[in-house]
């Protein structure tokens, strides 16, 4: 986990980026993770969702985690379940479910640059622990000039310290 590495069954090296951080506007710490599972891999994908997990189960119970990525993952998989299990006190919600506002834009994330394509299903998350509030979600599926900005539809929440 110290470097970018092809691990299992992977296709691709895969990384997490990762940081201690600090709300310049109250002073708040909190732990950043960012992350691009393996595509093809699904041992790759479950394991370094169990990676991700410990991490995020190291971090003291008073400074929250966020993590965001593309998962390769829909909320049926195992990465999934990993990632929202408790895991050393920690548990980690997905953003969506917590939205204190209804979510923006459609469920699915994937397009494949396809402007035509209506994904069913998200593969890409944000997970917040305790002590995090979800204020608003979204998952944008605008255009600019007809053209799509990736291959996914970018997904945001607007977020705020403590319940």
């Amino acid at each position: 986990p110290d470097r970018p590495g092809l691990g299992w069954d992977a296709a691709c090296n895969r990384t997490v980026t990762y940081g201690r951080m600090k709300d310049r506007s109250d002073g708040k710490v909190f732990h950043y993770y960012n992350t691009h599972l393996d595509h093809v891999g699904t041992t790759a994908r479950a394991e370094s969702a169990k990676l991700i997990r410990r991490l995020a189960a190291a971090v003291p119970a008073s400074e929250p985690v966020l993590v965001t990525g593309d998962f390769n993952a829909t909320p049926d998989s195992e990465p999934y379940r990993i990632m929202t299990q408790k895991e050393g006190g920690r548990e980690l919600k997905d953003a969506r479910a917590l939205s204190a506002a209804k979510p923006y834009g459609p469920s699915g994330t994937f397009t494949g640059f396809d402007l035509t394509a209506a994904p069913k299903q998200p593969i890409d998350f944000i997970f917040v622990s305790d002590g995090v509030t979800v204020e608003r979600f979204a998952v944008h599926s605008e255009t600019t000039d007809g053209r799509l900005p990736s291959d996914h539809y970018p997904v945001s929440a607007s977020v705020r310290w403590g319940k």
